[in-house]
Order: structure tokens, then C-alpha cells, then sequence
């Protein structure tokens, strides 16, 4: 007999804590050292619904810091990006924006069926918004009180059983996908390394990036919603796909000075100087298509008129791909920074403007090559990932509706 019971009653809802301090040490996993530190990105990277390893492992005296998250244990994100869930393979730390939900009777539901169970409520809905972290939220109470569905045990297991035999396969065909635009990524980053090195000649400059800049400046600090009224803000978010995305700003009412300040001029390169480890150092050109402001946590770049705009951005990224920023960065507790002195004295050689035009031009062609591929290759993701919302809605809405 199926039973409808609150999720409080099934699980001990545990909050991950803000750190009390920031300076916290963060590295690759290639260290030695098992204190795995899981972010809500991560919980997106499953294999068979098991959060695979993270890439960021924190030290051991600051893993003193969290409590921590037993393997074999439920986790789910709460905030911005809700609703992503994963089950731990090993003991981790968490930040405030993960809950662990241990079940507290594994004779009554099993955590398997109740990961499914979760991953086919629409948390949109259910969660609402937060004016502190600028986005959707839910919190602890609010969760308690979500209800849950409950067949007896056996059935549980076979449904569960049922949905991960289907979601492997769908899984296997993504991570094929996604290895494919790796490997697209891949070549097409090595061939513009390439082209960027082969640039030589009698009149090749050998500079810093420093000497080639006529701006280098932070954005305005200024108030941003989303309400879609005012200025178009420059955020984080903005340049994520190392493109310009308009669709990704904040939104704010700048006084004169402030406009006159930020406002973007065609030809700067917006760079990230403040993210995540695995996206400082992303940068992207403004286009001019349409009036944009320069916010916080953003650089803003202009070459000098012997410096292509385009030639030095490819630049940028090249060292991106290969993981400089990366290395470079001062982290703390999942963020990574360079600072401005850093980033001038990075040597710079560049030939004569009409060679890096030609360069230019030749990447692009390239590049406009890649883009569509990995359209292609992204639509399909996108249908796989539908097709699992809907086996998800096939076995257990109707179940819900009865």
C-alpha cells in the first residue's frame, strides 16, 4: 500500500556551514589527502547517481572547519541551483548551500527511490526567492514539509532498480556526447595555440601584457537586481560560455559619472578575475551589438592600437585552455582571484597588426566550425536530459495522480 508521508519524517535534514574564515587551502586531487570537498557544480557531474570526484580537495586543517558528510549518503543543493541530487561515494565537505538527508529508517524507504522520487518534483515551484543569495532558495523547514509518495519497500527497490537500469544507458549516450565535445574543444584549442605561436618575423614584439594595455580597471560597485529596469550590468555570469550573453546581466540605475565610466566601448575584453577555480581567467569581447555597463567582479581590457583586440583575446584564452589562471590564482574557500600586478607582468609577443588580423581571421573560421558542432552535439544532450524528466514523470507522476 502506497503512503504519502513528509520528508522530514523520513530524513535528517543536515545543513553544510558558511566557513568561518577564507583563507582556506584548496588543490587539485593529485595531492595527498582525502578530504573531498563537494560544490553544487559538482553535484551536476553524477555517474549512476554517485557524485564522482571532485577536482578541489581542501587541507586538513581546514577541513576542521565542516562537518562531515558520511559516503552512501543523499545529498541535494538548496539554493540557486535547486534540486540537483547525488548520492556520496565517499565521506565529503559541503558549504551551506548542500543539505545531507540521511535516511533515518532504511526499513520504510531506501535512498534510492527517494533520489528519483526528488529528481521528478519541479523545485522551482516548491522553492522561492532569496533577495541574499539573488536567487531561488529553500530552506530547512520548507523541506521537512515537502511530501513524498511511499510504496512499500520491495517496490521501491524495483522501481528504483527499473529507473537506474534506463537512466545508465541514457547516461553512457550523454557522457559519449560530452567527450566528444571535449575532444572538439581540444583540437580546436591546440590548433590556436598553434597559430598564435607560429607568429614570427623580424618584427615580432616581445612585451608584457602590461605594456600593451591602454585600460585595465575594475567595474562599478553598484546595487543590481534583476528586475529588468535601468542599465544593462555587466555579471560573472555574463561571460560564462566566453561569449557576451546579454541575457545574463544585472540591471541598475548609474548616475552620470557612473554611466560615463562604465559604459563598454566596442573592442573591450572583459576578463574574470574573481570566479570559481575552474573559470577565472574566462574572458570575451564586447561587440557593441547593444549599450552594456561595466560591473563588479569583472576587468575591463583595451589594447593598444598596435594590438588587434581579437589577436590579444585569443591570447587570453589560450592561456585559459592551458590552465594558467588556474595556477596563478591566490584560492580561498571555492573561489580563486589574480590580481592586476600579476596579470601585467605575463610576457606578450605579438607580430604586425595585418599578420594578427590574418590570424584572426583564420581562427574564427575555425571557431564558427567548432560552434556549430558543438550546437549539434548540445541539442542532443539537451534531448537526452528530457527524455530522463520524462521516464521520471511516466513512473511516478501517475503514481502521484492516483
Amino acid at each position: 500500500m502506497w503512503k504519502t508521508v513528509k520528508l522530514g519524517d523520513l530524513v535528517d535534514i543536515s545543513i553544510g556551514k558558511t566557513p568561518v574564515r577564507n583563507n582556506l587551502k584548496f588543490w587539485d586531487k593529485e595531492k595527498n589527502t582525502n578530504n573531498v570537498w563537494i560544490s553544487i557544480a559538482d553535484l551536476t557531474k553524477l555517474k549512476n547517481n554517485f557524485v564522482e570526484d571532485s577536482k578541489e580537495y581542501i587541507s586538513d586543517e581546514g577541513a576542521k572547519l565542516f562537518k562531515p558528510v558520511p559516503a552512501n549518503t543523499l545529498i541535494m543543493s538548496f539554493k540557486l541551483s535547486i534540486g540537483k541530487l547525488a548520492i556520496t561515494s565517499k565521506e565529503v565537505r559541503t558549504n551551506e548551500a548542500i543539505a545531507s538527508l540521511p535516511i533515518k529508517d532504511d526499513r520504510e524507504i531506501c535512498k534510492e527511490y527517494l533520489l528519483f522520487y526528488l529528481q521528478s518534483l519541479d523545485w522551482d515551484s516548491l522553492a522561492g526567492n532569496d533577495i541574499k543569495v539573488k536567487g531561488k532558495t529553500l530552506n530547512k523547514a520548507k523541506l521537512k514539509e515537502i511530501f513524498i509518495l511511499v510504496p512499500p519497500l520491495e517496490e521501491q527497490k524495483q522501481i528504483a532498480k527499473k529507473l537506474d537500469a534506463t537512466f545508465a544507458e541514457i547516461d553512457k549516450n550523454i557522457e559519449n556526447l560530452k567527450n566528444k565535445k571535449e575532444q572538439i574543444e581540444s583540437l580546436i584549442n591546440r590548433v590556436s595555440e598553434e597559430e598564435l605561436k607560429n607568429a614570427e618575423g623580424e618584427n615580432l614584439k616581445i612585451e608584457t601584457i602590461g605594456d600593451v594595455l591602454s585600460v585595465i580597471q575594475n567595474g562599478v560597485n553598484c546595487k543590481q537586481d534583476k528586475s529588468g529596469k535601468g542599465l544593462k550590468i555587466t555579471r560573472i555570469e555574463t561571460i560564462a560560455d566566453a561569449n557576451i550573453n546579454y541575457d545574463k546581466t544585472g540591471f541598475s540605475n548609474l548616475d552620470e559619472s557612473k554611466k560615463q565610466k562604465a559604459a563598454l566601448k566596442k573592442g573591450d575584453i572583459l576578463f574574470s578575475h574573481i570566479n570559481s577555480p575552474s573559470h577565472v581567467g574566462k574572458t570575451a569581447i564586447y561587440d557593441g551589438s547593444e549599450p552594456l555597463y561595466h560591473g563588479i567582479n569583472l576587468l575591463r581590457l583595451h589594447t593598444i592600437d598596435a594590438v588587434d583586440s581579437n589577436y590579444f583575446n585569443f591570447f587570453l584564452q589560450s592561456l585559459f585552455w592551458s590552465g594558467h589562471w588556474r595556477r596563478a590564482s591566490k584560492q580561498s574557500v571555492n573561489q580563486a582571484s589574480v590580481n592586476q600586478v600579476d596579470i601585467k607582468k605575463i610576457p606578450f609577443s605579438y607580430p604586425p597588426l595585418e599578420e594578427q588580423k590574418e590570424i584572426v581571421k583564420k581562427l574564427d573560421s575555425i571557431n564558427l566550425e567548432k560552434d556549430i558542432s558543438i550546437k549539434a552535439l548540445n541539442t542532443q544532450i539537451h534531448n537526452y536530459i528530457a527524455l530522463k524528466s520524462s521516464i521520471l514523470s511516466q513512473e511516478l507522476e501517475g503514481k502521484r495522480a492516483a
